[in-house]
């Protein structure tokens, strides 16, 4: 690539487009239950822009995390490894923020999300785990979201997973408990 050309196409040359971001996610829903190839790709590049603060808030602000939480939880048989990686991956890069942690707290009364992240820790994919429990460290910061890890006996479930002869994953769950 040229020097014009890798000017022009930085790596945050589509961010500039203040639109990117809101295109992608009006594609995530307009595609509705369709885990489509579109779909897909949208839910890819939003991954990767949530890297960036300013996509992240902007993410945020457009209902993400409960389009994120509605799919997991309404379909999971339905998604491929694909949409299943790259939800988890996007829901752990905005739960690390503030903003991200408050949204997951306001979702609490309406989605058990602990509770629908607390069946994932055990998927087959183990990026998928890995994003998992990446999130669950993180939100479990919050009062209300402590209060439904424990109404679902959390502390059960981390002991149980502690069994699990993964290092990996035994030293996920210690992040957790601690």
């Amino acid at each position: 690539m040229n020097s014009l050309a890798s000017e022009y196409l930085g790596r945050d040359y589509l961010l500039q487009r203040k639109s990117i971001v809101h295109s992608l996610v009006e594609t995530l829903y307009l595609e509705g239950n369709k885990d489509s190839y579109l779909r897909q790709n949208a839910l890819g590049a939003l991954q990767k822009f949530s890297l960036r603060r300013q996509a992240q808030s902007q993410m945020i602000g457009c209902n993400v995390i409960r389009w994120i939480m509605q799919i997991l939880s309404s379909s999971p048989d339905n998604l491929s490894d694909y949409t299943f990686e790259y939800a988890t991956a996007l829901l752990m890069n905005l739960s690390l923020r503030n903003k991200g942690k408050d949204a997951c707290e306001k979702l609490a009364p309406e989605i058990n999300i602990i509770r629908e992240l607390s069946e994932m820790m055990e998927h087959p994919n183990v990026q998928v785990r890995t994003h998992v429990n990446g999130t669950l460290y993180s939100i479990l910061t919050r009062k209300i979201l402590k209060q439904q890890a424990e109404a679902i006996g959390m502390q059960e479930i981390l002991t149980y997973l502690m069994q699990n002869p993964d290092e990996q994953l035994q030293r996920q769950i210690q992040y957790i408990e601690n």
